[in-house]
């Protein structure tokens, strides 16, 4: 694989895991932590035009197979657009494994939660599937849900646990929840749910059951062994081209009382002692998976 670690909070570099493999030239190190609070949360375009800048010089990982990208908390999801742009030279799935669906459609331009509006507007890519979010029966417009994306086409949300939603203007939306039997049925049919041979995987861990990660986020219900279920299939039938994986833990550091307020209102109240080790260990399972499978 060629594997890619953007340094923005610290938390990436602060795994012996990974800082060996950085030690040891294996990895390619992106430094943004000038930038880093400037890109948490959310950012404008000029500062995302000037990312995917920086990314083209900075050139590809070292090695050959699909780009593999750790870029920290999850409050930098939207970084995902750029490097899913780096592959959109010809068409492309997104397969996205997350407890949010990220499909937000309030400013600014781009936002942790709002950034699957902007990997649609790129023109190769052709679908994206959002896979593991639980969530309560209610409005999820009212949140600013862009569930006009449903009756597109171009997106699919499968929820692994979410109550009754309702619609304005139309009925109430019944999920088939993946978490209450349906999983196996959704891996078989995987492969025919994506549109193109190429695909690209973003990972956000905050999916994960508690025990498996520590997150800035509400987690969902998810196991690891799903996500490298689906790997496994997709590697069979598809080519993977990319994969990045955030939702590490760092702590709720914001300039600006916009984004502190935000963190306040939006993310659960940060661990006393976070086990940061389960981390490090669902990161080393993920790297081991890429290289059995040969991406």
């Amino acid at each position: 694989m060629k594997l890619r670690i953007l340094h923005l909070d610290g938390s990436l570099m602060a795994q012996p895991t990974l800082a060996r493999l950085a030690e040891e030239g294996a990895a390619q190190v992106v430094n943004l932590k000038p930038e880093a609070q400037a890109l948490r949360l959310w950012t404008g375009r000029a500062d995302m035009v000037a990312l995917a800048r920086r990314l083209a010089e900075e050139g590809p990982p070292p090695g050959r197979g699909a780009d593999v990208t750790f870029m920290g908390s999850g409050d930098y999801h939207h970084l995902s657009v750029p490097l899913i742009a780096r592959h959109a030279g010809r068409p492309l799935s997104v397969l996205h494994f997350d407890n949010h669906p990220d499909w937000g459609r309030w400013p600014p331009a781009y936002h942790c939660g709002s950034w699957v509006n902007r990997a649609l507007e790129l023109d190769a890519v052709a679908k994206v599937v959002t896979v593991g979010p639980c969530a309560p029966a209610g409005w999820p417009q009212l949140k600013g849900a862009n569930l006009g994306l449903l009756g597109q086409g171009r997106y699919e949300l499968h929820p692994w646990r979410m109550g009754r939603s309702r619609r304005l203007g139309g009925g109430p939306v019944d999920w088939a929840n993946l978490g209450e039997g349906g999983w196996d049925g959704f891996v078989a049919t995987l492969a025919d749910r994506l549109p193109t041979e190429r695909v690209y995987v973003t990972i956000d861990k905050d999916v994960l059951h508690a025990d498996e990660a520590v997150t800035n986020w509400d987690q969902g219900e998810m196991r690891l062994d799903h996500i490298l279920a689906c790997l496994r299939v997709l590697a069979g039938s598809h080519a993977i081209v990319g994969i990045d994986v955030c939702g590490e833990y760092a702590p709720p550091r914001f300039d600006g009382w916009g984004k502190r307020l935000l963190a306040r209102l939006d993310q659960p109240r940060p661990p006393p002692q976070p086990d940061l080790g389960v981390n490090e260990a669902a990161n080393r399972r993920l790297l081991a998976a890429v290289a059995e499978l040969g991406l």
